[in-house]
């Protein structure tokens, strides 16, 4: 008789073992599929962003490429004038060519740091529901 009940003690344990284990499996598919909804409401939510602000985005990317083709022009008529000013001073064309490079490299440079900044600002701004 104690052969029987402690077969049948091993047979309840066993049991007991797989139903703690069929639990687990579906509590950790219950936390998969929380995980899988939670990533597509925020995609979701980005995509209604984005979609919110397309027309201000486009604007604002038209107007920059507006902008630049005007600043270009612009900076490269000045970069003559300042060019031909300093040889009627009396500088030689490279002279003044070199002041002016070293003037523009100062100024991609600002013009970058400016730009990272300004990026990762918009950047948070529009991450930071996440």
């Amino acid at each position: 008789m104690s052969a029987s009940s402690g077969n049948n003690a091993g047979h309840h344990q066993s049991a007991s073992m797989g139903a703690q284990l069929q639990g687990l499996l579906h509590a950790g598919k219950s936390v998969t599929t929380s995980y899988a909804e939670l990533a597509r409401a925020c995609a979701a939510l980005l995509k209604a962003k984005l979609r919110a602000h397309f027309k201000a985005i486009l604007a604002c990317i038209i107007l920059l490429m507006i902008s630049a083709l005007l600043i270009t022009v612009t900076w490269l008529s000045l970069q003559g004038l300042i060019a031909y000013a300093m040889v009627q001073a009396g500088l030689s064309w490279f002279v003044s060519a070199g002041l002016l490079m070293t003037l523009n490299l100062a100024l991609i440079y600002y013009l970058i740091a400016t730009a990272i900044q300004l990026f990762d600002k918009t950047t948070n701004d529009l991450l930071d529901v996440f």
